[in-house]
Order: structure tokens, then C-alpha cells, then sequence
């Protein structure tokens, strides 16, 4: 009894401890939790605000503990993801200096590579390339192959971005994609062909960054369980593809999916680059019925956008207005979408543009000349040389039917300077996209040298290994000759098979990853069927193998074929 009492005081003072344990969690957690809820706002709920105000809290408490871990965690976080309208450059290399100071501290090279890593990044959200590729240069590069060095190639390839060197950036985004298969990295790979497939985009080469993108979704399929978000992350990337082509049908399926999933996941950020595609697609194609019964359908992605980003719901709303008629409404939403203070060029050319056309549509050609006119100085402040000559040229056939032969001329030559830098670009883009296949040819035939010698380097220990099985087993054989201890041979034997075996289930685990894409579930019942054959089989021949030399029956062969073939010889010679 007394002895039972003793067990139950002892439980119950470890289940006191463990309570304890979960109820008071160190603060740092408490940080940790904090950060993560600000990325949440930041990345999903497109709330920077909120995200904003959540990290300056876990600073607040990170100052009040003033651990060096802590401090160096708070401080990398706050130069990834604080906004850029509450960071400028002297507070971006405080936040850095602290980070590294903290790390040293605690001798945590990890942290300071973060470090440097967050304040390169910052620096290219600041557009300040040269500064980022001067700390770039202070990182250390590792001795072997590891998941650093794939992260230092993207984000060398993010600096080559900013640069304007495509060349650079495709290079070094094919030797990163390269290095995370190497490593067989899962999930540096998904990030690597997803950055591939954008970079592709971008140079207007929509099949190839489709075929990219695919390659994603592959990938994504082999993992058990399935990620979810990078899975339909990788559907709104293909959404984007697919909007620059004119399959409808298959746009606003995926589409609905795709919003399906997140209305039931919250993820108001997947959602909002949904629509955004969407919208662009309606616009550019003036599909205001599609436009018009997407919204039917779902009327709350429309009060989401009015939350998020009212300029571009009141020229929705402008839109459905026409589709339904209601001109003077489309007027006023017209007015209301104007961004106030918008400092990108290409946001405020895309307005005016579209203000232009639909006030030709509805037959005011005046102030739809004025609103191409604004359009067409904010897309002289771009390198789209492409919108400059449909607007000067839609301008100057405008003033050339009124007579105003002076400002025909102006935008004429408008139009003629940006064919001539657009003649010199697209001269420039040739040279820019043979020197481009000329790279990706390089890499891919680098990639696979490195895989023959890869596979050769296994092929040779394949055969060392073969080869060294077999000189055990006629070693055992050769010694079984002699007055050996019979401990000798059962220990070869053992290790001889073993090694035979061993080699078997290697070859067999190789295989069985590719024939089952790395299903944990197939691989071990395969496994369990194999192995409950292979060890019965492998105790069995080793012990009559080991028998068989010990009973000298291998010798007495030999030396019957021996005196055999000696009678014979004599018989031969005889006659």
C-alpha cells in the first residue's frame, strides 16, 4: 500500500511539472508566436497594419527579456517583413548591426547568416542593388554542398534582377534548381522552378514557364501529405498563365477552385491575386459579361476588394455599371477610382488608358483625348514602348481630323522615337534570348555531366562492393583448406552475406523511391513483403553455406576432380 501511495505522489508531481511546463511558456515562444501572427496578417490577411503593430509588440517584449537569441530573431523579422514606409536605410542597418551583434553573441551562424540574408533583402526592396551585392559578397560561402548555397544563388539571381541582367539572373536561378536536386531538396526545388517559371513570364515566354510551373505541381504531388497552400499557390500561378491565353473556360474553373479552397481556408492574400488576374483578363478582353456574372456569383470578393483596394473596385464597379447600362453611375466610379498620390508610373498609365477607352465607348471623345493624353505621359516614364506608339498614334490621328497640325506633329514624332526604341529593343531582346538558350543549353548539359559522373562514381562502388563479396567468399573457400578455427569462417560467412544482402535492400530502397514517388505508406509495405522473405533466406544459405566448408565437402570435390583429372592425364600419356 505504502508503495503504491509513493508511485501515484510521484505521477502526480511529474503531471504538476509537465502543467507547469505548458502553462508558463518561456517568452521567448511567446515572440516567436507574435512574429508569426504579423506574417500571417502581412502574407495572408493583407493586413500590413496589424503586421506592423505585431512586430513593433514583439520588439517591445524582446527589449524587455534581452536575449541575445531572442534579439537577433526580432531583429532579422523586422527587416524581412516591416513595410517600407516605417523603415528607412539608417534603421535597416540598426536592425542589421543588432541582428549580427546578438548572433556573435550566442555564436549562432545561422542566425547571422539570416541576418545578412534579411538586410540584402531589404536593400533590393529599397532598389538599391549595389549596396546588396556588396554585403552579398560578405557572406560566407560553405565548404560543402548545402542548402546556403542554394539560397545565396536566388538570392544572387534576385540582385541580378534588379540589375537588369536576365543573362545573370537565369544563370544563377538554373545553377540554384540544380543544386536543390542535387541535395534532393523537395522544397528548395518548388521554390526554384517557381522562380524559373516567373522569370519566364516576364520574358514573354508563357510555354515555357507553364512547362515550369507544371514541374511544381509534379513535385508537389510526390509529398505525403500534400501541402495544401503551395498547391493552390501553384494554381493561381497557372491561373496567371493561363489568363494570357483565351481559354475562358478553363480560366474561371481553376479559378473557382481556387477560391473555394480559400474561402475555407481565409487566405485572403491567394484569393485577392485570383481576382486580380481575373479583372486584368475581363479588362483587357472588355468581357463585362463574364466580368458581371463572376461577381453574381461571388458578390463578397467584391466588398473584400472595396476593403483592400478601393481604386480598383470602383473602376470594377464602373465596368459592371456600363455592362448594366448605367452610364452616369460609371462616370462617378470613374472619379472615385483615381489613385491619390500613386507613384508607379505604369498603375496610373493603366487608368488613364482605360478611362480613355471607355469614354470613347460612350462617345466623348474629348475627354477621352485628355485622359489618353495623361495616359500617355505616365507610359513615357516606362520602357513599354509598345503603349507609347498606340497612344501617340491614337492621339495624333485624333488632332490630324481636327487640323491642329502642330500637335499632329508632336505625337507624331512621339510614335517615331518609340519605334526607333523599340525597333532597338526588340534588336537587343534577340541578341538577349540567343545568349539566354545559349545558357540553359550550357546548364542542362552540365547538369547532366554531373549526373554521369554521378552515376558512374555509384556504378564503381557498386563494383567494389561485388567484387569484394566475392573475394570474401573464395577466401572463405581457400581457407577451409587449412586447420582453421571454425569461429573464423562462421565470422567471414556472416560478414560476407551480410554485406551480399545489405547490397540487395540498397539497390531495392533506390528503386523502390522512383517506382513509388516516395510514399512512406508503399515503401513500407513493399519493404515489410521483401524483407520477410530476404531474412529467412539469408540465415538459411549462410548456415549451409557455412556448413558446407566446414564439413569439407568443397574439398573433397576439389579433390576428387583433382585425382580425376590426373588419372586421366596418366591414362593419356600411357597410350
Amino acid at each position: 500500500m505504502k508503495n503504491c501511495l509513493l508511485i501515484w505522489s510521484v505521477i502526480l508531481i511529474l503531471c504538476s511539472i509537465s502543467c507547469n511546463k505548458k502553462i508558463s511558456k518561456p517568452p521567448e515562444n511567446e515572440i516567436e508566436r507574435i512574429i508569426k501572427k504579423s506574417i500571417k496578417y502581412r502574407d495572408t490577411l493583407l493586413n500590413p497594419k496589424v503586421g506592423d503593430s505585431l512586430l513593433s509588440l514583439a520588439l517591445t517584449k524582446s527589449i524587455i527579456i534581452d536575449q541575445p537569441k531572442t534579439n537577433a530573431e526580432i531583429n532579422i523579422a523586422l527587416l524581412r517583413y516591416l513595410s517600407l514606409d516605417k523603415l528607412n536605410d539608417a534603421q535597416g542597418r540598426f536592425y542589421f548591426d543588432e541582428a549580427v551583434k546578438n548572433s556573435r553573441k550566442i555564436g549562432d551562424k545561422t542566425l547571422e547568416k539570416n541576418a545578412y540574408f534579411s538586410y540584402c533583402n531589404f536593400l533590393l526592396r529599397e532598389n538599391n542593388p549595389s549596396k546588396a551585392m556588396i554585403l552579398y559578397n560578405m557572406i560566407d560561402s560553405p565548404n560543402n554542398l548545402s542548402t546556403t548555397e542554394v539560397e545565396k544563388k536566388i538570392l544572387l539571381s534576385n540582385i541580378n534582377e534588379k540589375q537588369n541582367f536576365p543573362a545573370e539572373q537565369l544563370r544563377n536561378l538554373l545553377a540554384a534548381h540544380y543544386l536543390s536536386v542535387d541535395l534532393e531538396n523537395d522544397s528548395l526545388q518548388i521554390v526554384t522552378l517557381q522562380l524559373l517559371s516567373d522569370y519566364y513570364y516576364y520574358q514573354k515566354k508563357i510555354d515555357r514557364a507553364m512547362d515550369y510551373n507544371t514541374k511544381v505541381k509534379e513535385l508537389l504531388r510526390k509529398k505525403h501529405p500534400m501541402d495544401s497552400i503551395a498547391w493552390y499557390y501553384s494554381e493561381e500561378n497557372r491561373l496567371f498563365l493561363i489568363t494570357q491565353s483565351s481559354d475562358t473556360t478553363t480560366m474561371l474553373g481553376l479559378a473557382k477552385k481556387i477560391i473555394k479552397y480559400t474561402n475555407k481556408s481565409g487566405n485572403i492574400a491567394l484569393a485577392s491575386n485570383v481576382q486580380s488576374s481575373l479583372r486584368t483578363y475581363f479588362f483587357n478582353h472588355h468581357d463585362l459579361k463574364n466580368l458581371y456574372l463572376w461577381y453574381k456569383e461571388f458578390p463578397i470578393e467584391l466588398e473584400v476588394l472595396k476593403k483592400h483596394n478601393s481604386s480598383f473596385y470602383f473602376r470594377t464597379k464602373a465596368y459592371l455599371d456600363e455592362y448594366n447600362n448605367s452610364i452616369d453611375s460609371a462616370k462617378i466610379n470613374w472619379k472615385l477610382a483615381e489613385f491619390n498620390n500613386e507613384p508607379n508610373p505604369h498603375l496610373n498609365f493603366m487608368y488613364y488608358n482605360r478611362l480613355g477607352e471607355f469614354l470613347d465607348r460612350i462617345g466623348d471623345s474629348v475627354k477621352a483625348i485628355n485622359s489618353y493624353e495623361k495616359a500617355l505621359q505616365y507610359a513615357l516614364q516606362t520602357n513599354v514602348y509598345n503603349n507609347q506608339i498606340n497612344l501617340s498614334d491614337k492621339i495624333s490621328n485624333y488632332y490630324l481630323k481636327q487640323g491642329n497640325s502642330e500637335l499632329t506633329l508632336e505625337n507624331m514624332k512621339i510614335a517615331n522615337q518609340a519605334k526607333s526604341n523599340w525597333i532597338k529593343m526588340l534588336n537587343d531582346d534577340n541578341i538577349k534570348n540567343i545568349e539566354l538558350s545559349n545558357i540553359l543549353a550550357q546548364k542542362e548539359l552540365e547538369h547532366e555531366k554531373s549526373q554521369d559522373n554521378l552515376e558512374r562514381k555509384h556504378y564503381t562502388q557498386y563494383l567494389i562492393i561485388s567484387l569484394f563479396i566475392i573475394l570474401m567468399i573464395m577466401t572463405m573457400i581457400g581457407i577451409s583448406f587449412y586447420n582453421i578455427p571454425s569461429w573464423w569462417i562462421k565470422s567471414m560467412g556472416y560478414i560476407s552475406f551480410l554485406m551480399f544482402f545489405e547490397s540487395i535492400i540498397l539497390l531495392v530502397d533506390h528503386k523502390l523511391h522512383e517506382l513509388t514517388n516516395g510514399s512512406p505508406i508503399l515503401i513500407l509495405i513493399i519493404k515489410i513483403i521483401i524483407l520477410s522473405f530476404m531474412f529467412p533466406t539469408h540465415h538459411w544459405i549462410e548456415e549451409r553455406f557455412v556448413d558446407i566448408l566446414l564439413k569439407g565437402v568443397i574439398k573433397r570435390k576439389i579433390h576428387g576432380y583433382l585425382s580425376q583429372f590426373k588419372t586421366k592425364k596418366k591414362v593419356a600419356l600411357s597410350e
